[in-house]
């Protein structure tokens, strides 16, 4: 559920760029007027031109605010750049400027959320709701923020499941909806969703460890310990590496 969040699947406190994320994640809406500019963004930055990067997903993301995977992206560039606190105010400018528009204020939302600052991203993904209560992204990462921080989990399953029907194809959503699952005590519910999103992004270590946690929590041990170990061996927030050595180490 990388609340990339979408940055769902990375961990909001470390800024490496992800060139390999860049260059393969695959986009949510490939039908878009934004995905032929998102995937010209990976491009330029699997070659090291950052700034053509960035200039590029700011027009993905003007030219289609749903554009999930060109916000992470965007974050991710801010950050490797070390302009997150100036990149976060131009964009509250824009917000100001535009206040009908969604893509600045989540912009804005999601730079909170790399600085580790849930509290002021729930309030920015909230406020946008308002704006438009079908904002997918907004949904889809306030429903993460609901989920891991102990708020109401059929909130969270509604805000995912809404924007899962804007965004069909995008396995940051289906992670999502499926994690909200395995919290709820579901997980024959969650494996289908988040096998599906393994098979799309195999490696994504985030997918990987929630497929193994809702095995594990359907009583299929073999192999839930089979795919929390293969997890083990991609990128994990620390929370959620952690999560996955308690869960293989409980296994034993």
């Amino acid at each position: 559920m990388s609340s990339t969040a979408l940055l769902n699947t990375a961990a909001r406190c470390a800024y490496p760029l992800n060139m390999s994320k860049l260059a393969h994640a695959g986009d949510s809406n490939t039908a878009s007027p934004g995905c032929a500019t998102t995937l010209a963004a990976r491009v330029a930055a699997t070659t090291g031109d950052m700034p053509r990067c960035q200039t590029l997903l700011e027009s993905a993301i003007a030219a289609d605010p749903t554009q999930l995977q060109a916000y992470s992206l965007l974050g991710e560039v801010y950050a490797r750049q070390g302009r997150l606190d100036a990149a976060r105010e131009r964009y509250e400018a824009l917000a100001s400027q535009q206040p009908a528009a969604i893509g600045p204020p989540t912009v804005v939302a999601i730079l909170y959320e790399m600085q580790n600052n849930r509290t002021e991203a729930r309030r920015r993904y909230e406020r946008i709701l308002q704006i438009d209560p079908s904002a997918p992204v907004a949904s889809n990462n306030l429903a993460v923020i609901y989920a891991e921080d102990g708020g109401n989990l059929e909130v969270a399953l509604q805000l995912a499941e809404q924007a899962r029907r804007k965004l069909p194809d995008s396995p940051e959503v289906a992670d999502t909806v499926g994690w909200i699952y395995v919290k709820r005590g579901l997980p024959n519910l969650a494996i289908p969703l988040l096998e599906e999103c393994v098979r799309k992004d195999s490696r994504n270590g985030s997918f990987a460890y929630h497929l193994g946690a809702a095995y594990f929590n359907a009583g299929q041990h073999e192999k839930g310990v089979q795919t929390l170990r293969a997890a083990e061996q991609l990128t994990l927030s620390a929370a959620d590496r952690a999560a996955v050595k308690s869960l293989v180490g409980g296994a034993r």
